[in-house]
């Protein structure tokens, strides 16, 4: 929320020469308005030594000056909200993944998560980089305070869902999803399929690491 402040400058001049000389009222103001306005010349006496009704000129008009807001800053801010991130940061890659909600909700639309997902190493193009969005927690049904997926979770083709492939050399993978508001044990959605945990798999030949950058946990009779 901006606070604008009005500043008015109202300058009054003041015949200090005769009790009967006119004076000067405040030009009104504008609310919101800053006025700007010279000061009159002081009055000039007759060289005879007697008393003259001071001359008075006329007052210049004023100038009118209205702020208006900078429509970039006001789009700037709007559009630029500050990122939130999702799950953990990898210490060993710098994987992290981070997400912007834009837009507004209304009985028709809903805003969007706009995702990053950036990484520090490896950032070489000979190693490929598979961002994986897993569709069930592969936990025990009854168990709780479980991770429903880790590094060694079996994960088959039917698990999950492919969201981007890159070349480690890009260093960042991007996407857009609907945003949402309460999607049970799920860390995210694609607006059609919940997901319970974000895995980024990364290749380079014979050698595999898949690191879990996002998941749920079980909660055995919890209720959404």
């Amino acid at each position: 929320m901006r606070v604008g402040g009005l500043v008015i400058l109202v300058v009054s001049v003041l015949a200090a020469c005769s009790s009967s000389g006119p004076t000067l009222s405040p030009t009104p103001t504008q609310p919101g308005v800053s006025v700007l306005a010279s000061a009159a010349p002081s009055p000039s006496l007759s060289s005879s030594g007697s008393t003259a009704s001071p001359t008075v000129p006329p007052s210049p008009s004023p100038s009118l000056v209205t702020a208006t807001p900078t429509p970039s800053a006001t789009v700037a801010s709007a559009s630029a909200p500050p990122p939130e991130q999702l799950g953990t940061t990898d210490p060993a890659t710098g994987l992290k993944l981070t997400y912007i909600t834009v837009g507004e909700w209304t009985a028709t639309t809903r805003p969007n998560n706009h995702y990053l997902l950036t990484w520090r190493t490896p950032n070489t193009p000979d190693t490929t980089v598979r961002v994986e969005a897993i569709t069930k927690c592969l936990a025990p049904d009854d168990s709780t305070g479980i991770p429903c997926v880790t590094p060694a979770s079996h994960i088959t083709a039917a698990d999950y869902i492919l969201i981007a492939k890159r070349p480690a050399s890009d260093g960042y993978a991007r996407w857009t999803w609907p945003a949402f508001e309460d999607i049970g044990g799920a860390v995210t959605t694609d607006g059609t399929h919940d997901f319970y945990a974000i895995a980024v798999t990364l290749t380079t030949g014979s050698i595999v690491r898949v690191v879990v950058i996002a998941t749920g946990q079980t909660c055995s009779g919890c209720v959404y």
